[in-house]
């Protein structure tokens, strides 16, 4: 019952997991949401976690707004575990894939993804 991870009496329910199972674009939605929620409460490992398994998902989401929305989450996630443990070049791998992702994306919706596109290149400008 953590609201890092989205948990309880109702989101935990078996009849929320037959919600979930029947609608892939909502179970992926709820995994994204999660990651931001636990990436929001900075708990970046756990961030990670669920990002790992939002990417392990067996099916893409229905719409590309929400694949966009978790590949921007992805890199601010990435990003932050970046910056603490400087060793791990997993996390700078996967965060500079996913602004080329959202650098494509702003071309196309600038309106929609230049601003989250400028916060990710923000954050990567830590590194140089």
């Amino acid at each position: 019952d953590t609201p890092k991870i989205l948990t309880g009496d109702i989101l935990g329910s078996d009849e929320a997991q037959k919600i979930f199972d029947m609608d892939n674009n909502l179970s992926h939605a709820y995994c994204v949401h999660q990651a931001a929620l636990a990436y929001s409460f900075q708990d970046y490992n756990l961030a990670a976690i669920i990002a790992n398994r939002c990417r392990n998902l067996s099916f893409q989401p229905v719409t590309r707004f929400t694949k966009l929305q978790f590949v921007w989450y992805d890199g601010l996630i990435a990003l932050a575990n970046a910056c603490q443990d400087r060793t791990k070049t997993k996390y700078f791998v996967q965060a500079k894939e996913c602004i080329e992702i959202i650098q494509s994306a702003s071309e196309h919706g600038p309106d929609t993804f230049e601003n989250k596109l400028h916060l990710l290149l923000a954050d990567l400008s830590f590194f140089d």
